[in-house]
């Protein structure tokens, strides 16, 4: 019942967001220690922004085996083939918590209909299945995981199926654990990994090791892509914290001279939760940026909406909230705007930081738009 009311009042405070983004109330933040089972195929997971009609797959999937090492149980290990011209060789998606590639996250499905708008190039998918130790492999920070998906899986991916090679044709994905294995794998791995999705990352591990390592790195990817739910994972919170590390990660990438919108793609999904369908719902997103050569710093966006996230609950949050700049662009994409790369205020004043008071209208002038929040 408690968790019942709480969700009510979660939506009564939604109505405070502004602009043209919908906040949702969804499912509690599922715990994130266990190895995750993929939900059956007829799981329609409808993914953010595609068609109404999804594309059927168009390829085939392949098994590899059940693979391991010494420091790593053995596992499944499966690849999708896109339809292709013969000869041809293709890059290459790894996709971590790979039994659920195509159920929860839908990523055949999505290339495919990215593919059949001319948005991508065929990708292969190959897809990594977590093991018992799930948290131990994906939940660390130096690269040893990198270096087995290298070093093991790699070499029969080479062998078996028609691969390019080159860092900018091969990329890994993740979701929360995973998301931080991708993060630490293009740090430890550059030249292997050269495109970088990480879905809602858990940065927090190991005190936040992952970011100083990103900071500290001397190569960084060709496309790195970082998303998060408002809601991850307490939406009591103010910044809930994973929101706090995906922005800092972002922060981190910038400082170092990475262009949001052409090396570096961010976004906060209002209303979302820490949920692996909610993964799937932002993949469109996800493999519009990444898998492409697209550069969004480089256009002008179609609509700018400034939203001002649900104030927490409890008393002690005081009348504060903090907010997200969005821009959307042609063909669904959409990128979470840093205040310092856009005209912002709280009234009068210059906003400078992520948080502000709800006495103030929020505003945001940038690329000749303009958008408010009372």
């Amino acid at each position: 019942m408690l968790s019942r009311l709480r969700l009510l009042a979660l939506l009564a405070l939604a109505l405070l967001a502004c602009g043209d983004a919908e906040a949702r109330v969804l499912d509690e933040p599922a715990h994130d220690e266990a190895t995750p089972s993929a939900p059956t195929a007829t799981d329609p997971a409808p993914v953010e922004g595609a068609p109404a009609t999804q594309a059927s797959p168009a390829g085939a999937w392949v098994e590899l085996g059940h693979h391991g090492d010494d420091r790593h149980r053995s596992t499944r290990v499966r690849a999708w083939v896109p339809t292709h011209e013969d000869g041809a060789r293709l890059p290459v998606l790894f996709v971590l918590d790979g039994q659920g590639a195509d159920t929860w996250f839908r990523i055949p499905q999505t290339i495919t209909a990215l593919v059949s708008e001319g948005r991508i190039e065929p990708w292969i998918v190959v897809a990594i299945e977590a093991t018992l130790d799930r948290t131990r492999e994906l939940g660390r920070t130096d690269g040893l995981f990198a270096r087995y998906v290298r070093d093991v899986i790699l070499p029969v991916v080479r062998e078996r199926l028609p691969t390019r090679e080159g860092r900018a044709s091969t990329a890994i994905l993740g979701y929360s654990y995973g998301g931080l294995a991708a993060v630490a794998s293009g740090i430890a791995e550059p030249d292997t990994f050269g495109r970088v999705i990480a879905m809602s990352p858990s940065l927090w591990m190991r005190q936040r090791d992952v970011i100083a390592r990103f900071d500290r790195a001397r190569t960084r990817p060709v496309r790195l892509w970082i998303d998060v739910g408002s809601r991850e994972p307490d939406a009591e919170d103010l910044i809930p914290y994973m929101v706090g590390d995906a922005r800092d990660l972002r922060d981190v990438a910038l400082r170092h001279g990475m262009v949001l919108g052409r090396d570096v793609g961010f976004d906060e999904a209002l209303g979302e939760a820490h949920d692996m369908s909610a993964a799937g719902r932002r993949m469109r997103q996800a493999l519009l940026f990444a898998l492409s050569d697209r550069d969004l710093s480089r256009e002008t966006p179609s609509t700018l909406s400034i939203t001002r996230y649900p104030p927490p609950t409890r008393p002690a949050g005081g009348r504060r909230a903090t907010h997200a700049i969005q821009a959307r662009y042609e063909g669904d994409a959409r990128l979470t705007f840093p205040e310092s790369l856009v005209e912002a205020r709280a009234g009068q004043t210059p906003l400078t930081r992520d948080i502000a008071g709800l006495d103030r209208p929020l505003s945001v002038r940038a690329f000749g738009l303009e958008a408010r929040c009372d």
